[in-house]
């Protein structure tokens, strides 16, 4: 044998990523690189065991295996980690999930579709959705229930009333859209929520938010946008804005010479205001969209 010489390549300057999937989910990984195809090369992956039917009882099951499922992600240090599973969690609880992952790796941070709608709605300023769900009403209302725990109603709700999770992954993108556009036109609701990982609502959310004019958000959306919100600490994002010179998330970034920050986007006055105050160079990122930042090295 040969004994060859190697080098080894820095830590990467974005922290990992880790997303706990669903055994049964058909939807979420394809659904997130869609969404976000600048995520962190390191995005990884783990499965949980769970049942081919949604009920309560096997949402709760799902309790004793996060933590195994956690511990099957690299052993290494994510900015954050996230639970797939909007209704499981709200079975679950939030703050059960939180424990039960940190108990399996090393998380800056741990989210869910819960917590991740709930952030997100605070951001766009919304609070009050039309509520899509693919599952029986033994589930939407435990997941009514997590909402109104963080702050987020949902008056006007609806389910295909589907259990089989082969089959949510193959409901119709038409068949989405008939919905969201149902439920969100009550003037009762100032956004629309598509509940489930596992179902694909990437095309009928930007259909519905077009028609509507109003806020679309998805299980998948949310946790997507969350993932990255909670991973980048602005240290680890100026790195990347000066290595890269492209930054593709939804936030303000605000830099000068002496600091930076980072604002949501929310595409109010008074952040217009506060850009234009502050004199500093800015960079607006739509939902999904990248924008290359001109190379401006004096401001780096």
């Amino acid at each position: 044998m040969i004994d060859l010489a190697c080098s080894f390549d820095p830590e990467e300057a974005v922290p990992a990523v880790g997303i706990i999937v669903l055994q049964v989910d058909e939807t979420l990984e394809t659904e997130i690189r869609r969404m976000a195809p600048d995520m962190p090369d390191a995005l990884y992956t783990s499965r949980i065991p769970s049942a081919p039917t949604v009920t309560p009882e096997n949402l709760a099951g799902m309790e004793d295996d996060l933590t195994s499922a956690a511990a099957l992600l690299p052993p290494i240090r994510f900015g954050a980690v996230g639970y797939a599973c909007t209704s499981a969690t709200s079975v679950i609880g939030s703050d059960k999930v939180d424990r039960l992952i940190r108990a399996g790796c090393d998380a800056a941070a741990v989210t869910n579709p819960i917590r991740a709608v709930a952030a997100y709605a605070a951001v766009l300023g919304v609070s009050r959705f039309a509520l899509v769900s693919p599952y029986t009403e033994d589930v939407v209302s435990p997941l009514r229930t997590a909402f109104a725990g963080e702050g987020v109603e949902t008056p006007v709700f609806g389910s295909f009333g589907v259990a089989e999770e082969h089959l949510v992954a193959r409901i119709s993108c038409a068949s989405v859209v008939e919905a969201g556009m149902r439920l969100g036109a009550s003037e009762n609701v100032d956004a629309v929520f598509l509940s489930c990982t596992n179902l694909r609502t990437l095309d009928a959310a930007k259909i519905i938010e077009n028609r509507l004019q109003k806020p679309v958000i998805s299980s998948n959306s949310a946790l997507a946008w969350h993932l990255q919100k909670l991973s980048f600490d602005q240290k680890a994002l100026n790195k990347y804005i000066k290595t890269d010179g492209c930054i593709r998330f939804d936030f303000w970034v605000l830099k000068s010479s002496k600091a930076a920050c980072l604002l949501p986007c929310n595409k109010n006055d008074e952040t217009s205001r506060y850009k234009k105050e502050l004199g500093v160079w800015t960079v607006y990122v739509e939902r999904s969209i990248i924008r290359r930042i001109p190379a401006r090295s004096e401001e780096l």
